[in-house]
């Protein structure tokens, strides 16, 4: 913890020469007036010592700093630097207050609207001690306090609480209410129980009412929906800033001013029910209400560079103005809908929300302590500022960069340290730096200071964005940035709340499913049926013909939904199963070929021998701490897999899959340097020279502050360059080299090569496939892949081929904002001016190459100041390149390219895309385009265009929506992401599977390709024959309505059961289901009866039993064998009325009603 600026010693220890710093602390302890404020002025400052000087003042002072910075980019910057300087590595007492978004269509996510409320109720608690917002966020009115307080409640175990009135209150504070909260903002209702998840808890709350009273509130887990310790109360917020109350709706029509087209098109918009937008806070509440009226008097508010707030906020008002010209004619010609919710309130936000403006502060300003500080000697003239204010000169200077010139940088601390000087570092790699350090005879600390002792090295773990120098007290502080030109490895903000998606049966009316006996078939409803004096819920299967059938829901583990390639609608099968059976052994056939294949290959390597890498270095450890990011804990187990194949005899060949920004590329750089550490040279191996080019930049920065030299070989270098670089390789003075397959070329001889690391190599060609198995057979190979692959194929392929899945979304990437919108010159007006406005740039997919350059013409008459490109496949590599280059190095605005981006490479500063007519995409393809932005910190928009007054087909309509409604992480887009498994198995299998996997849907196609290996392998085939077993008995057993109403929750809970392998999983679910739903009725415990005595049949062998008044057979498999031992508990139990027959036990019963036949049931199965 950096306790030089937690200690209130620092103040005491400064120089003498630093008593300007000293004199503003003692003068901002001065008391505030009754009717004036004080106001002082720091010049002098550079940004970049400002988070050490504001964190110096707080620990001084104590009480609230809000700080004011002119954009958001700045603020991250110093929210980062702060949490360091506080000793705050996951931040509680600093918050960054963001601005709410108002980009067209934008639809705040979750944890951004939640992160808001709970800095607002913070606020009221007085518990954050530094805030710092961008100005845009000042200039946004909220919820007035006495409403946000007034609104609040708090639900306590055993105190009284209306039920309908406190469904009432949520709903009026803004709540959704859904089947299953998945998120933040969302309550559900089951009889007594109430699920919600408040904007200011870090987890959803289960709280259940008896009578009139609260009987028990918990805390429950998103994903399991099982309640997880108990609560003593719940304290809910509001979600939305402008309540639900018709008279905040009639306000916002009173007090709007404007144009008569302009009211019209408000009083149309509202008219729809849609919840008032809180650009309009100012109209609902009719007071202007800022955070500023959340902090305490005493706070203390910083203002950085006065005159760069006013320009900023200039040009929000000119973006503004621009924008609803736009809008308006994009209304007045009839592009565009003012009805539709996001152009409706986009346009109307712009024109007749009313928005604060710095001069408005002028009057609070002068009531409270405030501190200007700015680089330069004068604050400036700016009118809202208080006129008397006293001036202190600090002078600060940004740090020395030396960009991994480490003898430069040594020679610099040795001469600050005989001057006297204090030296602070700040690494990710700390002790790696202290090594470096005292190689060159340096002394070093390792710690942050507690007091400035001249002559003196600091080294300290952590990370800032950047360095400074204050020369008044002798301090240079330098970090990553400033040593190795590396950027600061970003604080974690409060924990994400998007939804962590439940898995719920998704299956629709109309859907394709597979039948595990009968086929494929089409999935017509959940009906409750009462068929020979037994009521079950059936899944209604329609098959060829006019044949129909209904499968008891007990039974659901026979079918699986069916999914193949996205679009294809499969030939339905004839009821019966010898239809079915055919295709089965069709398939079975083929995939006997691919297993032996497998099975052959992975018994050569399994034989073969290569080198064994010892076990992980110091070096290791500091490369990995110094990663920006926590792993997840897919990727942690990727890197173990290839950590622990490396250090084995046998060659490494590992498949990593996972979608594009998942992290494969960490695993490779760590499994790079574990091969450099062991002395050996590394290969990487890239489709593209872009791509080649990118990975070298990674591993540079990567491996900055290590002796490891990296070399690119592509046609980029001249003749004696390639030259050069292969003599070197060769004599063993490169460690690393990355290239596209000019690498697989004779002429590139390697000293010692240990490992090839490959990307995407289903891209390469079949000679430089051949090339590269022959290399497998000694050196070790990782292969990157961002086609995913489901974890049930991984299964399958479990023993004979090596994979590892990284399927989890990192923390903090935030969602994509996606807008399904017609086309329009003001929507793509506006989405590229945001974006170039906030420093970013933009891709522009347009997919027919012969009307490309006309669009790219249009765009650079619509947005003057975008620098745009064009980029399709039918170019010349030497042709995109230097485009693609440009687009990278930030000389290109605008990329307008066909579908070529959509396998790109990873330019964090790109986070707008644009696709023109997204209706003829694939949903697939849709959300692997949607996926090349995003892939940084900053909010991420997808635009999706079809054109204005077209009729869209159900299906295009269907795709459009379906992305735009799973637009949170992790929220599953199951449609396109099964599509990209089928894809990425074509690809691990060979492609001309797809025919195949048609035929019996992908489940199937899995399970056989299993057996097949099974086969291969020779596992053992006892009872192979009993898969599933079937319970045949008359009794009322399924899930009420009047239990659970809602259809896609029962079939989850028919699914759970019907998965149950094991008694412990069957009592896992029924705990599961009366944590969410409370006690169950009898027909419900009838079902889990039947789903115990399925699983302990399946256990012994058992495939069917059929119970009647008076008789009860187990039907058996052909791999059955009845134990001896058994014969004794089994004439005690059937008192001798049992006897064998062709694959079947019969037992004669006394005559009684089935339900009661049942405990005999359990016994025999028992004693079996």
């Amino acid at each position: 913890m950096p306790e030089a600026v937690l200690a209130p010693s620092l103040v005491r220890a400064l120089p003498a020469s630093s008593r300007p710093l000293a004199e503003l602390i003692e003068r901002l302890r001065t008391p505030l007036g009754a009717a004036h404020g004080l106001t002082f002025a720091l010049h002098e400052t550079t940004s970049t010592a400002r988070p050490y000087l504001l964190a110096a003042l707080h620990n001084a002072l104590g009480g609230q700093l809000f700080v004011v910075v002119p954009t958001t980019d700045v603020a991250e910057r110093t929210f980062t630097d702060l949490a360091y300087y506080l000793g705050e590595r996951e931040p509680a007492s600093v918050a960054l207050l963001r601005p709410r978004d108002e980009t067209l269509g934008a639809i705040e996510s979750p944890s951004e609207r939640s992160a808001r409320m709970t800095l607002l109720a913070d606020l009221c608690a007085r518990k954050p001690q530094i805030v710092v917002a961008p100005v845009a966020a000042l200039r946004q009115y909220v919820i007035p306090r006495r409403v946000f307080e007034d609104a609040a409640f708090a639900l306590r175990a055993g105190a009284p609480a209306d039920w309908e009135a406190t469904l009432e209150r949520l709903y009026r504070l803004g709540y959704a209410r859904v089947d299953v909260v998945s998120a933040a903002g969302e309550y559900a209702v089951r009889g007594g129980i109430l699920d919600i998840f408040p904007a200011t808890a870090d987890a959803p709350v289960r709280v259940e009412f008896f009578g009139d009273e609260v009987d028990a509130v918990r805390a429950f887990d998103l994903q399991s929906q099982r309640s997880t310790g108990a609560l003593d109360a719940v304290t809910i917020t509001p979600w939305l800033e402008i309540l639900r109350e018709p008279s905040l709706r009639a306000k916002v029509l009173e007090r709007a001013t404007g144009e008569a087209n302009v009211i019209s098109a408000l009083r149309a918009y509202l008219a729809g029910g849609a919840d008032v937008p809180e650009p309009w806070l100012g109209l609902a509440y009719g007071e202007r209400a800022t955070v500023l009226d959340y902090l305490h008097p005493e706070s203390l508010v910083v203002l950085e560079e006065p005159g760069m707030l006013e320009t900023v906020e200039r040009g929000l008002d000119e973006e503004r103005a621009r924008g609803a010209v736009a809008l308006m004619a994009g209304v007045d010609s009839g592009e565009l809908d003012v009805r539709d919710d996001e152009v409706g309130e986009a346009l109307l936000a712009d024109v007749v929300a009313p928005y604060p403006h710095l001069q408005d502060y002028a009057g609070r300003l002068r009531a409270r302590r405030v501190l200007i500080v700015s680089g330069g000697i004068e604050a400036g003239d700016l009118r809202w500022l208080p006129a008397a204010m006293e001036s202190f000169v600090l002078e600060t200077r940004p740090a020395e960069h030396f960009n991994r010139r480490i003898e430069l940088f040594t020679a610099a601390v040795r001469e600050w340290v005989a001057a006297g000087d204090t030296v602070w570092l700040v690494a990710n790699g700390a002790s790696r730096l202290a090594e470096i350090l005292r190689a060159a005879n340096l002394g070093v600390e390792r710690s942050a200071p507690r007091v400035l002792l001249p002559g003196t090295v600091f080294v300290d773990q952590g990370s800032i964005e950047s360095g400074f120098a204050i020369p008044m007290l002798r301090l240079h502080v330098l970090g990553d940035r400033e040593i190795y030109g590396q950027p600061a490895k970003r604080v974690k903000l409060r924990a994400v709340k998007e939804g962590v998606p439940v898995t719920l049966a998704d299956l629709k009316v109309g859907d394709y499913v597979v039948h595990a006996v009968h086929g494929i078939a089409q999935y017509l409803g959940l009906r409750n049926e009462t068929i020979l004096g037994a009521t079950s819920d059936y899944l209604d299967l329609k098959y060829a013909g006019t044949d129909r059938m209904l499968v008891p829901v007990h039974q659901m583990h026979q079918v699986t939904k069916y999914s193949a390639n996205e679009g294809a609608a499969p030939r339905l099968s004839k009821m019966g199963g010898a239809d079915w059976a055919r295709t089965k052994t069709r398939v079975s056939e083929k995939l006997a070929e691919i297993a032996e294949g497998l099975v052959e290959l992975y018994a050569e390597r399994e034989v073969a021998r290569g080198h064994a890498f010892g076990p992980d270095t110091p070096w290791q450890g500091e490369l990995e701490e110094s990663f920006p990011y926590d792993p997840t804990p897919d990727q942690a187990k990727a890197i173990d897999d290839a950590k622990r194949d490396m250090e084995s005899p046998k060659p490494m060949d590992r498949l990593v899959c996972g979608d594009v920004g998942y992290g494969k590329t960490e695993v490779a750089v760590r499994a790079i340097f574990k091969a450099i550490a062991d002395r050996k040279q590394v290969a990487l191996l890239c489709p593209t020279t872009l791509l080649a080019a990118q990975h070298a930049r990674t591993l540079t920065n990567r491996f900055a502050s290590f002796p490891v030299r990296i070399e690119e070989l592509s046609r980029f270098k001249t003749k004696k360059e390639a030259q050069a670089i292969l003599n070197d390789l060769a004599q063993g003075k490169v460690d690393v080299v990355v290239g596209t397959h000019r690498i697989l070329q004779k002429d590139v001889v390697f000293r010692d090569l240990g490992l090839i690391v490959v990307d995407e190599e289903q891209r390469f060609g079949v000679m430089h496939k051949e090339r590269l198995k022959q290399l497998k057979a000694t050196v070790d190979v990782l292969t990157l892949s961002a086609t995913p692959i489901p974890r049930t194929l991984q299964m399958s392929l479990m023993g004979v081929r090596d994979l590892s899945l990284i399927q989890t979304a990192p923390k903090n990437r935030m969602s994509i904002k996606t807008v399904v919108v017609p086309a329009s010159d003001a929507v793509v007006q506006r989405a590229i001016t945001n974006e170039l406005d906030r420093g970013g740039q933009v891709y522009y997919v347009h997919n027919r190459i012969e009307s490309i350059y006309g669009v790219a013409r249009a765009l650079e008459q619509l947005v003057p100041k975008a620098r745009v490109a064009v980029g399709h496949g039918q170019m010349r590599e030497h042709e995109l390149e230097p485009v693609m280059n440009a687009f990278i190095e930030g000389e290109i605005d605008v990329f307008v390219s066909t579908t070529i981006i959509e396998n790109g490479i990873d330019i964090p500063n790109v986070n707008t895309i644009v696709v023109n007519d997204a209706d003829k995409f694939g949903l697939a393809q849709l959300y692997q385009l949607r996926g090349r932005v995003g892939r940084s910190n900053h909010q991420a928009y997808a635009f999706l265009l079809y054109q204005a007054h077209k009729a869209l087909s159900e299906e295009a309509k269907a795709r459009l929506e379906a992305i735009r409604e799973f637009t949170h992480l992790g929220s599953g887009l199951q449609i396109a992401m099964r599509d990209l498994e089928i894809r990425g198995a074509g690809n691990l299998l060979g492609a001309a599977q797809s025919g195949f996997i048609g035929a019996v849907g992908f489940e199937t196609y899995v399970q056989l390709l299993a057996d097949a290996i099974a086969e291969r392998k020779g596992a053992p085939h006892a009872r192979e024959d009993v898969r599933e077993a079937v319970i045949d008995v008359k009794l009322d057993a399924y899930v009420p309505d009047e239990y659970v109403p809602q259809v896609s929750q029962k079939i989850a809970i028919y699914q759970q059961l019907a998965a149950a392998r094991d008694l412990a999983h069957v009592d896992e679910a029924v705990a599961s289901v009366r944590d969410r739903f409370g006690p169950p009725p009898p027909e419900f415990d009838a079902l889990v009866e039947i789903t115990r005595l399925r699983v302990m049949a399946l256990q012994v062998g058992v495939t069917r039993v059929v119970i009647n008044e008076q008789r009860l057979t187990l039907g058996v498999g052909t791999g059955f064998q009845l134990d001896p031992a058994s014969i004794p508990k089994l004439q005690s139990i059937t008192k001798n009325r049992f006897r064998f027959g062709e694959g079947k036990i019969t037992i004669d019963l006394p005559a009684r009603s089935p339900a009661d036949q049942l405990p005999t049931l359990r016994a025999l199965l028992t004693a079996l």
